[in-house]
């Protein structure tokens, strides 16, 4: 005998032959629903039938529960198109399959199958075996090698300035500056050659001609790469300054 479940509001009629064993509940709220349900034997149930209303989560895992594997569940009177996407989603989440949306007679509705399968089952899923790729001397062609130098060698060339990795280096061995010094070098050999110049105590000695035409106006002329800054402003045509210790006495 089959065994069916007609759950509906007012206005709606169960449907059947009469050789049908049928649970017939009114629902008036979703607590009455799930305590009738709950008194539903496991996988007991051929087909389900809602309408009306749209269950509950609790209700649809309830319903899932009763069914037998491959039974068939249907849900009328959905009021909208929207809901009736939103019902096929909570649907396909509790475990469905099959599942349909459709319009008929001017009436929405859904229906969708439990699939044939126990809950808490399992399978095994098949393992592929990975496939090794093996090369031998036979393969490769000479064509194919490379010459790891001619990688290096891109073409380009490079000027070494003297900072530590290329100096130029005088007799003896001692660095020498390079003619577009950018390290610093350049200027200690200035004033290393300025300090044996004047032979005395020299604190400082700078030999620097002005670029912008204001050093020796003094520190409010200058620009910011000035190499007066901080000096004295002085007579234009002396920028050969001389500090001596002795000044300070």
């Amino acid at each position: 005998m089959k065994q069916t479940l007609f759950v509906h509001t007012e206005g709606f009629q169960a449907s059947g032959s009469g050789d049908d064993q049928q649970h017939n509940l009114l629902f008036t709220d979703e607590g009455m629903l799930e305590a009738a349900l709950s008194q539903i034997k496991d996988a007991s149930v051929d087909e389900a039938r809602l309408a009306g209303f749209i269950p509950s989560d609790d209700a649809q895992g309830h319903v899932f529960r009763v069914l037998k594997p491959l039974a068939k569940l249907v849900v009328e009177g959905i009021a909208s198109r929207e809901a009736g996407q939103d019902l096929s989603t909570d649907l396909q989440i509790q475990g469905f399959f099959n599942i349909l949306a459709a319009k008929g007679d001017g009436e929405r509705f859904v229906t969708c199958q439990k699939p044939d399968m126990e809950l808490g089952a399992s399978a095994a899923l098949p393992v592929q075996q990975r496939k090794v790729w093996t090369m031998s001397a036979v393969d490769l062609a000479e064509g194919d090698l490379v010459d790891e130098d001619a990688l290096l060698d891109d073409g380009l060339e490079f000027t070494r300035g003297c900072g530590p990795e290329g100096e130029s280096k005088g007799e003896g061995g001692k660095k020498r500056a390079c003619k577009n010094c950018s390290c610093g070098l350049a200027e200690k050999e200035a004033a290393e050659a300025a300090a044996a110049i004047t032979g005395g105590p020299v604190e400082e000695v700078l030999l620097k001609s002005s670029g912008c035409g204001s050093c020796a106006k003094g520190d409010a002329f200058r620009c910011a790469s000035c190499p007066f800054l901080g000096k004295p402003s002085f007579e234009p045509g002396q920028e050969k300054v001389v500090l001596s210790v002795g000044d300070d006495f």
